[in-house]
């Protein structure tokens, strides 16, 4: 689905730019898939106009935000929309997923279709719990895992309340870089 730890000095560099914006996707592509395969237990029914906006925090201080939205329907799947955006870079995402399987079909990198990268996730564990974010007070599903390129993913979700994916909170750990996602708007069709 994060993200934001860096050393001052690296982040000041333009290299360092682009290293950042590579870990942002990396740690987007692990949340989306993880939040993928828990939402398809309970169906893909997302609908084209179905959107999220959320405040995107990095470990250096750092925000941004990250706006989610499914552009359209293509067969049996449907078509994700992931803009980040933080003071350094942008990053545009966009997924083309199967509502049966959860799979991503197709991946648009900053308009490029690239090979969605491999991401093995694995769940630690789930609790409900109430939740309070910006957009609301939801009672959700916390999800906890790992993969090997992140430590700890947490999702606080509800796919029921919540448009696409029902995350209402993100939190990713991959060492150096924390990265918090937290909902501050939706909209379900």
């Amino acid at each position: 689905m994060k993200i934001k730890l860096f050393v001052m000095g690296i982040i000041m560099s333009a290299v360092a730019g682009s290293a950042q914006a590579n870990i942002v996707t990396i740690e987007q592509i692990n949340t989306q898939q993880l939040m993928t395969s828990v939402a398809t237990m309970a169906l893909i029914n997302w609908k084209v106009g179905d959107m999220q906006d959320s405040k995107v925090s990095l470990s250096l201080g750092m925000e941004g935000t990250m706006h989610k939205e499914a552009t359209k329907e293509e067969g049996n799947g449907i078509w994700i929309k992931n803009v980040l955006t933080l003071p350094i870079q942008s990053d545009t995402q966009e997924l083309l997923i199967d509502r049966t399987s959860g799979k991503t079909l197709k991946y648009v990198h900053n308009g490029k279709e690239e090979q969605m990268p491999e991401s093995n996730i694995e769940i630690i564990g789930t609790k409900n719990e109430t939740i309070t974010v910006p957009a609301g007070t939801f009672k959700v599903t916390h999800v906890s895992a790992k993969s090997k390129d992140v430590q700890a993913i947490e999702i606080w979700m509800n796919p029921r309340d919540i448009s696409l994916d029902g995350a209402a909170k993100e939190f990713l750990d991959q060492g150096m870089i924390k990265i918090t996602l937290e909902l501050t708007s939706f909209k379900k069709q």
